[in-house]
């Protein structure tokens, strides 16, 4: 699926259009007395769909059924309704009229549906309402013409729907979920999504208390690779679906404490598809017994300097069950007692080897080796450049600032044939502000053969395989530019204001908001502090791949956009493209001691070293820069004779 990508070739079209009609009335009036309805184009289409799949007979629920046209008319639009069902209009639920008025200039109305509550059982029954005609010539019957309301006898409780009555369910966003759902998947209930509108989302929610098995089963009818439901573990993103994916059961094994679980429908900023909606059922917790077990064994990270780490295992057992993380074998990590170990600004000095060891009264299990690679990326000797952009690019003259010449490509398949044929460990691929949508066929292998990669998300719209590779998914858009804040997690805002603004640069989308997936790192955003779903930046694949969630073309001011693309551009070649550390606010100690403060780029590893004649040097101390300078104090005396300091770069 294409969506539009310029707004002013739009709006031009829209102008035509306009005026065309405009000479369309003026030729009827002068050959007529008689002018029938003149209308925009060829007539528009009406369609209808339900709020919400069911509702409750005396829970006071109540339901809509939406007609909609695909364009305003001049004239009033009358649809004629059938109305059927097996529960009857007028005794079941309030009359429905078999009418409705769409005003000129309007694009939509409503009709109520209101259950009667009576004594007698009846069952489930449906309301369906057909769109049969209409009276506009500018209007005709389009898909979908139908739609059904179910009226259940009686409420049904999430905890209930979801065959979780040990579960506690909280549910919220633009519309909650409901436990009246006449899709399921153990033909008895199941809860499904609220209904939304474009760029809204329904979630679900509970808790559980780990070690222990999940499972559930979910279904999705919705606009393929454009709206989803997504399934979030402490706020990370483990899976999602869309289009039309049948009943399919998902399986997790959740470590020891508390977890959040959270089902999401996410609709991104326009079209429908499907039936717009998301069912969950036979939610089950299964609460680990026994004597230990790894269910779940470490990755093998890869990370750049300065970067933070993460290494996750999920060990399952009877309580209490104590847990422990080695490195290079015998070396246990203090503090490091549980399923998850996060390695803050890594340096060479923590690559190596890590395991997790779980034990309980009834045994002892140790997972597999996780190795933890520490690379800076070393300089490339190839650069590509895709584009097929008008907007004068800034990464051609950041290429050139860094010493780099490149090659340009504005047609797909010489550039996926290049990509393919390149050598992945000497070449940088960068996709610049792209105008149509692309599958770039050839990044996909290339990423997962070592390739390095900065691309901005509008490409990967139209392929979440793809976005999957780069370790990241779209979790909304924006119609206008937004600000872009540093959220401290690289060194990308070096020479740069903070936030950074942008502007409008004729573009129907100018921001993507990101969400990382599991080897991902938001290390920018649309807000002020890291917040999840409003990324801007995520750096990936242990720093080869960076995705913007917007233009850098879009900067306010070309020399902004030229500095952030240098950034990003001298992080995945490489901290020797990258300022060197400076030294500043030299000082004395109270007890006489010499010290001062480095400056430089976040996640620059540097040396400090000392020499009492200039020409043998001793290391000092091996930092890592974080968000701000680092103080140093020299440790010997105030009274040494002579001796000499300086910082130096760590390749």
């Amino acid at each position: 699926m294409t969506k539009p990508t310029n707004r002013s070739f739009t709006n031009a079209m829209n102008h035509l259009r306009v005026a065309g009609c405009s000479i369309c009335l003026s030729l009827a009036f002068n050959s007529s007395s008689y002018a029938p309805p003149s209308c925009d184009g060829p007539p528009v289409a009406s369609s209808v769909i339900a709020s919400t799949a069911a509702i409750s007979e005396s829970g006071g629920d109540t339901a809509q059924f939406i007609f909609t046209l695909g364009g305003p008319v001049g004239d009033d639009t009358h649809l004629t309704l059938q109305i059927a069902g097996t529960a009857a209009n007028g005794v079941d639920y309030a009359t429905l009229p078999a009418q409705v008025t769409i005003p000129a200039g309007q694009k939509s109305a409503a009709l109520m549906v209101v259950p009667l509550s009576d004594a007698v059982t009846e069952g489930t029954e449906t309301v369906t309402v057909t769109i049969m005609a209409s009276d506009n010539a500018c209007v005709s019957v389009g898909a979908p013409n139908a739609a059904s309301v179910s009226i259940v006898e009686a409420n049904t409780t999430l905890a209930t729907a979801l065959d979780g009555p040990n579960l506690v369910w909280i549910t919220g966003g633009n519309a909650a979920w409901s436990g009246l759902s006449p899709v399921t998947h153990d033909g008895v209930d199941a809860a499904q999504s609220g209904f939304i509108f474009d760029n809204q989302e329904s979630w679900l929610q509970t808790s559980v208390n780990g070690p222990g098995t999940l499972t559930f089963w979910w279904k999705v009818s919705s606009e393929t690779d454009f709206d989803w439901l997504r399934f979030h573990i402490d706020g990370v993103l483990q899976q999602q679906i869309s289009g039309e994916v049948n009943w399919q059961q998902r399986s997790f094994s959740l470590p020891q404490g508390n977890h959040t679980l959270r089902w999401r429908y996410v609709k991104d900023s326009s079209s429908p598809g499907g039936l717009d909606q998301a069912w969950l059922d036979q939610v089950s917790f299964t609460v680990a017994s026994g004597s230990p077990v790894i269910a779940s064994q470490p990755a093998s990270q890869t990370g750049w300097r300065g970067a933070n780490v993460t290494l996750s295992a999920v060990a399952l057992g009877a309580a209490p069950l104590m847990q422990r993380w080695y490195f290079n074998d015998t070396n246990a990590i203090p503090n490091a007692t549980n399923s998850t170990l996060v390695l803050n600004n890594i340096t060479s000095a923590q690559a190596g080897s890590y395991r997790l060891v779980a034990s309980n009264t009834l045994g002892a299990a140790t997972s597999t080796v996780a190795t933890v690679t520490v690379t800076n990326n070393r300089p490339v000797s190839q650069v590509m450049i895709f584009t097929d952009s008008l907007v004068a690019s800034p990464f051609e003259p950041a290429l050139a600032n860094l010493g780099k010449t490149f090659q340009l490509y504005t047609v797909e398949a010489a550039f996926n044939s290049a990509v393919s044929a390149a050598n992945r460990a000497n070449t940088l691929v960068i996709v610049d502000a792209p105008q149509a949508l692309y599958t770039f066929g050839s990044l996909a292998g290339f990423i997962n053969g070592g390739g390095r990669a900065l691309i901005q998300a509008y490409s990967l719209v139209n392929s979440p395989t793809l976005a999957a590779t780069f370790q990241v998914v779209i979790e909304s858009r924006s119609l206008v530019p937004l600000p872009l804040y540093d959220w401290s997690g690289a060194p990308l805002f070096v020479g740069l204001g903070k936030p950074v603004s942008f502007k409008e640069i004729n573009l129907l989308e100018d921001v993507q908001k990101l969400h990382p997936m599991p080897g991902g790192r938001s290390v920018a955003g649309f807000v002020g502090s890291a917040t999840p779903g409003e990324a801007a930046v995520v750096i990936g694949n242990g720093g080869r791949t960076i995705v913007n969630g917007f233009y850098a073309e879009g900067a306010s001011t070309s020399a902004d956009a030229i500095q952030l693309a240098q950034n990003e551009i001298a992080f995945l070649v490489g901290i020797a493209g990258l300022p060197a550390p400076a030294i500043s606010n030299v000082h004395h100690t109270a007890e006489g001691q010499f010290g001062f403060s480095v400056q430089g780029t976040m996640g620059q590893v540097f040396v400090i070293e000392a020499s009492a004649d200039l020409q043998t040097w001793t290391s000092l101390q091996t930092n890592t820069l974080g968000s701000g300078p680092l103080t140093f104090t020299d440790p010997e005396p105030a009274w040494l004779p002579k001796r000499f300091l300086r910082v130096r770069t760590n390749p």
